[in-house]
């Protein structure tokens, strides 16, 4: 599959306000309160800042951890206890 025909392919990422931001393919902007993934949350600024752009989603390697687009569209809430 194309990656130009996927709308929901995060192409932009961004924690401001408590709220992550994700821009899509398709020039859509998501946003969810930043408590949906505490694991993220409790995270430093630093480790926050290292992601990695996936098809359908956002990987934080150091974290072990991502945040699933289609879920986070389907309003599903991530947090770990």
């Amino acid at each position: 599959m194309k990656t130009d025909t996927l709308p929901n392919k995060p192409i932009d990422f961004a924690i401001q306000d408590g709220y992550i931001w994700i821009t899509l393919q398709d020039k859509r902007i998501v946003a969810a309160p930043l408590s949906w993934y505490d694991w993220l949350e409790r995270a430093s600024p630093e480790q926050q800042q290292r992601y990695q752009l996936g098809s359908f989603s956002i990987v934080f390697p150091e974290l072990e951890d991502g945040i699933d687009v289609e879920a986070l569209l389907m309003g599903a809430v991530q947090a770990h206890s």
